[in-house]
């Protein structure tokens, strides 16, 4: 017998097509749930970025390898387990876990971010710039974009740009102490000793464990030959040993 050929309007062509519709809607769902499962599949234990905060990277790079043999393409898991990897030190594999994120989801302002911070660990300031310049053309509401654009702006000399990252991130969020400390960053590049003051008094207000803020607030201090900079440069390289360092390859010596 001569298989019969569905064609639209028929019963055959119906059921085909609710069939067809019933298995988009059934692998569109289990996509789903395989997200939710990649990204929250140790949230019941310990969650990976837990792991991250208590310094037990690798462990957290596992649970991030497991969640994603469940689901690869997932650009939230991948960003995840790139700060994993910058947290190590290992920054190209970071970059790499960035770049893939990004190639899933080029809306994803946040991987942009921390790729931008991968890059400034790098010391390629250039590049971590361009990088926020995304980042903030995707998402300008987030004050910490702003606020560390206005810090790479200043490392590379592009000073007057990075105030006005500042301003801008302290108009969005008033609380985010980073802004404060790369303002006055930024004004210490340009000697203004007393604005840099007032700016890092604010960030260490906002944060009292913030190491450049204190080596900052210490080298003006300094500056100004007020000698109780140098217990801030102390408490400041407690924190970060290699802080002063730091301020040496930003041109503040």
């Amino acid at each position: 017998m001569q298989a019969r050929l569905a064609v639209p309007g028929d019963s055959v062509y119906c059921n085909l097509l609710a069939n067809r519709r019933s298995a988009s809607i059934f692998l569109t769902t289990l996509k789903a749930l395989l997200r939710t499962v990649a990204g929250q599949r140790f949230d019941a234990a310990a969650p990976p970025r837990t792991r991250v905060r208590r310094g037990e990277h690798d462990l957290a790079i596992q649970d991030y390898n497991e969640a994603l043999k469940l689901y690869p393409d997932y650009a939230k898991t991948l960003n995840n387990r790139g700060i994993a990897y910058q947290k190590k030190g290992e920054y190209d594999l970071a970059i790499a876990d960035f770049n893939n994120a990004i190639g899933i989801d080029p809306e994803y302002s946040v991987a942009f971010a921390s790729r931008a911070q991968t890059y400034e660990r790098k010391n390629d300031f250039h590049r971590a710039t361009r990088d926020l310049d995304e980042a903030i053309r995707l998402q300008p509401g987030r004050a910490i974009f702003w606020s560390e654009r206005c810090w790479t702006r200043s490392v590379i000399g592009d000073l007057r740009a990075g105030m006005t990252d500042c301003d801008q991130a302290i108009n969005l969020d008033p609380t985010v102490a980073d802004a404060y400390d790369s303002g006055g960053f930024a004004r210490l590049k340009l000697g203004q000793w007393d604005p840099a003051l007032t700016d890092f008094d604010k960030a260490l207000e906002l944060n009292p464990k913030l190491a450049t803020a204190l080596y900052g607030r210490g080298y003006a201090k300094l500056k100004k030959r007020d000698p109780t900079g140098d217990a801030d440069v102390a408490d400041a390289r407690s924190l970060n040993p290699s802080i002063g360092s730091e301020f040496d390859r930003y041109g503040l010596h």
